[in-house]
């Protein structure tokens, strides 16, 4: 990877091919270098998480998650299936029906779905969701592992989307309008957690380790 200051945004580029899309992709953060700061969106979100005592690969795991989801777009709404995917880390089912049920007039703010995350993380929450403790008990301060195991993690434990327990080139994913046949979005690599194969899991990992270096920049 090769990490460049343009304009002040910090650009990465793998310089092979990316599995998720089949060229060359470049991964860009929104980050000014010099003056130690994100976009007003991102930073949003990366002040909520620093108020908890997520560690910071963890954190940089979530956002890269995020940026793939949605682009930090807190209105983001997907038709998946018979349920809309809605918000920052596309909440589906009962945990979208929860996220608006607790912010009723600002659920698609991005302040009101960074705190409905950290509350899935909280066991005493009435918002606790099993899997989302389950990460947070794994992602605190003195955590030694890297960005992309918390990528994995968190795509595993919190975002569960599309996996299979082998890799495969083609992928049915359902939709509203039925079911449709992907190519290439499995990542090849398994998840580092649960040992499964995650639809765009590798851009998630790319954009972890790029969220990284801002954070580490941060100090």
């Amino acid at each position: 990877m090769k990490i460049s200051n343009m304009f002040g945004k910090i650009c990465c580029q793998k310089n092979d091919r990316v599995n998720t899309r089949g060229y060359d992709e470049i991964y860009t953060v929104d980050f000014n270098w010099d003056q130690g700061r994100f976009s007003p969106e991102i930073q949003t979100v990366y002040d909520k998480l620093r108020q908890s005592r997520l560690c910071h690969e963890a954190i940089a795991g979530i956002m890269g998650n995020i940026h793939v989801e949605s682009a930090f777009s807190a209105d983001a709404e997907r038709r998946l299936g018979r349920t809309g995917a809605v918000g920052m880390i596309q909440w589906t089912g009962q945990r979208a029906e929860k996220l608006k049920k607790t912010y009723p007039g600002n659920w698609n703010k991005l302040e009101a779905q960074a705190d409905f995350l950290l509350a899935e993380f909280d066991k005493d929450s009435p918002n606790a969701d099993p899997d989302g403790v389950a990460f947070y008990s794994l992602a605190l301060e003195d955590s030694q592992r890297s960005p992309v195991y918390y990528s994995d993690l968190f795509q595993a434990l919190v975002e569960r989307n599309v996996n299979r327990d082998h890799y495969m080139e083609e992928v049915t994913v359902n939709t509203v309008k039925g079911p449709v046949l992907v190519r290439g979005r499995l990542s090849k690599e398994p998840n580092q957690y649960d040992g499964r194969y995650y639809l765009d899991a590798d851009r998630r990992r790319n954009y972890a380790r790029i969220y990284a270096d801002c954070i580490a920049r941060l100090g």
